[in-house]
């Protein structure tokens, strides 16, 4: 049996921990099968997201502060750490918007 001395196994836990959320991050985008938009690092990622009409858009706001995703004519309401909501886009056009709360943090849904 191999021995893992007291550091190794800190350093091997503090991986897997530091590894958690981005499996929990990895798993709420599979599920919407890029078409996602993530706030984090107060950004949206991607900052362009180009999608076929009909397509619902899922916005997650993965930052610790809180976030909006508001368009001409539509809003995700304000959203939390870990929440997320859907936008259907049925009509093709440029959709650009913005955080209500943080104005600098901008983006462009592209419906074609």
């Amino acid at each position: 049996m191999t021995k893992i001395d007291r550091r190794a196994m800190f350093r091997l836990v503090g991986t897997g921990l530091a590894l958690l959320p981005l499996t929990a991050l990895t798993a709420r985008a599979a599920r919407h099968a890029g078409a996602a938009v993530t706030m984090s690092g107060m950004a949206f990622a991607p900052a362009s997201l180009t999608v076929k009409a009909g397509t619902a858009v899922a916005f997650m706001n993965e930052d610790g502060a809180p976030h909006t995703a508001t368009g001409d004519g539509w809003d995700t309401g304000r959203l939390n750490r870990g929440d997320s909501t859907e936008i259907a886009f049925d009509t093709p056009g440029t959709y650009a918007y913005a955080c209500a709360i943080h104005p600098s943090m901008k983006g462009t849904i592209i419906v074609e």
